[in-house]
């Protein structure tokens, strides 16, 4: 009978770097940039706002990752552009679905890049799909 499995952090959080780094190169020619180089946050500025595209990682507010599992749900929402929020609203991917009325396919797994290629660009559908008419409707 064997233990339960020991989760290398590193693999998960490595993972979580290559998938930031590729959706970067996605979104750019929508006119996001990443706030820094470690970030799991994208912005876009006009004159008045921010829109502002983040990544949550499944369990990462609870310490150490219990599985190699990378399970992503992305956050949209507007800043002023001095930084101060506007209106509170925001949309967030778990509930969305694509005109097929599927889920989007938000993870892959670190150990073995499963489904990696699938995750990614069902990141980028869900932010041209929804994102981004989002903050169109939102940010006049």
């Amino acid at each position: 009978v064997s233990g339960p499995q020991t989760i290398d952090a590193q693999v998960v959080k490595d993972a979580m770097a290559r998938v930031c780094r590729d959706f970067t190169e996605l979104v750019a020619p929508l006119g996001f940039r990443r706030s820094n180089s470690r970030s799991r946050y994208w912005e876009r500025r006009t004159d008045r706002l921010v829109y502002v595209i983040y990544f949550h990682r499944s369990g990462s507010s609870y310490g150490a990752p219990i599985s190699y599992g990378v399970d992503i749900r992305v956050h949209f929402s507007l800043k002023n552009a001095d930084g101060t929020p506007f209106g509170g609203e925001q949309l967030d991917s778990s509930s969305l679905r694509d005109s097929n009325g599927r889920a989007y396919h938000l993870r892959f797994r670190a150990e073995t890049w499963s489904m990696y290629e699938r995750c990614l660009e069902d990141l980028l559908r869900v932010t041209r799909e929804h994102g981004v008419p989002w903050f169109e409707r939102h940010g006049t």
